[in-house]
């Protein structure tokens, strides 16, 4: 593991000198893309994991263990797992974040290019510390397992989620208020369709007994039966997949109608920017219900794969269509501007 921390670090600088031939490395620091990112990934993982777990997966980036406790093992594999999603939702999200506030002001062409730079540091942050979750998980699964007893301490989530769920918010304001005004960012329709359509649909399949046997399996402060957990990650990574298809389908539909029925191009970046609001909402709603599917999973010890049950539309996928919006948009204005 100390080669590749030393390999990630040597990567790093050799990114800051290729970057520092070119323009200044301080523009590659931007404290609230940080502020966005790692706040933000903190809360969500709060949610799922107590400050004892985050204690002891701290001390283990920097232990030389090479054996380690079943329990223990699985539960330092999911934390830098979660943490890694976390993290990379909150790049995206900030990113989605900078192209709105872009948009709204591009009649101002001097505004364009820093807040476009912001957007795009902060999918960049989101990403360099999920690769690094990834050299944690693959140094945890190189340690042997023993038969010692490790037990998994308790974790409150009546307490952790209410908290979560505050700061998350307000990092997210706070991010907003930083390069903008927070009314631009509430669109009732973009709402609706995303997140009433999503749980609509969601509910619609699993019915209100699987919501209920979800939620409270997620609150128990019990060890839940195999079967319950199985159950509630089935009900959340439904809800999951539905508030994924009903922004992808509100984004395309709302793209295809601006562009055949009230293109014009005198006021593309704010239509741009309500359409995009589709994409932020989802993104917050899918990073709730991935911390509700780590909390069922650290209670039992099971994973997704080992209870069957994985989301059809993983954090990588909703990266790449990140990704993929970014470069539509790109091109779209790009286009427009050429005109």
């Amino acid at each position: 593991m100390l080669r590749g921390i030393v390999l990630f670090v040597l990567f790093v600088v050799m990114v800051c000198l290729g970057v520092s031939a070119q323009t200044y490395l301080i523009m590659l620091i931007d404290p609230t893309s940080v502020f966005i990112v790692v706040l933000g990934g903190l809360a969500l993982l709060y949610l799922a994991f107590p400050l004892s777990d985050w204690c002891e997966a701290i001390g283990f980036v920097f232990s030389g263990a090479k054996e380690l406790p079943k329990g223990k093992r699985y539960k330092l594999t999911q934390i830098y797992k979660a943490a890694g999603e976390f993290f990379l939702y909150c790049g995206v999200l900030g990113t989605i974040i900078g192209w709105i506030l872009m948009l709204l002001n591009i009649n101002d062409p001097t505004t364009i290019g820093p807040r476009l730079s912001v957007a795009m540091i902060t999918m960049v942050y989101g990403l360099s510390a999920y690769l690094f979750t990834l050299l944690l998980q693959c140094k945890v699964s190189l340690c042997r397992v023993n038969q010692e007893q490790y037990e998994l301490k308790p974790h409150n989530t009546y307490v952790s989620f209410p908290v979560a769920l505050v700061v998350f918010l307000a990092v997210i304001i706070l991010g907003i208020e930083q390069g903008g005004s927070l009314p631009p960012f509430f669109d009732s329709a973009s709402f609706l369709l995303v997140v009433g359509g999503g749980i609509l649909a969601a509910l619609l399949c699993s019915g209100p007994g699987g919501l209920g046997c979800a939620i409270k399996t997620a609150f128990s402060s019990q060890e839940a039966p195999l079967e319950d957990v199985k159950k509630g990650l089935k009900v959340y990574n439904l809800f999951n997949d539905s508030v994924v298809f009903m922004f992808i389908v509100a984004f395309m539909v709302a793209v295809i109608y601006e562009l055949q029925v009230n293109f014009d191009p005198s006021t593309i970046g704010p239509q741009v920017a309500t359409i995009m609001l589709s994409l932020m909402y989802g993104i917050i709603l899918i990073s709730f219900f991935r911390g509700f599917s780590f909390v069922l999973q650290r209670k039992t010890g099971a994973t997704n794969e080992e209870v069957g049950v994985n989301p059809f539309f993983s954090h990588k996928f909703i990266f790449s269509y990140s990704v993929f919006i970014t470069v539509l948009i790109w091109g779209l204005l790009l286009s427009t501007m050429h005109d």
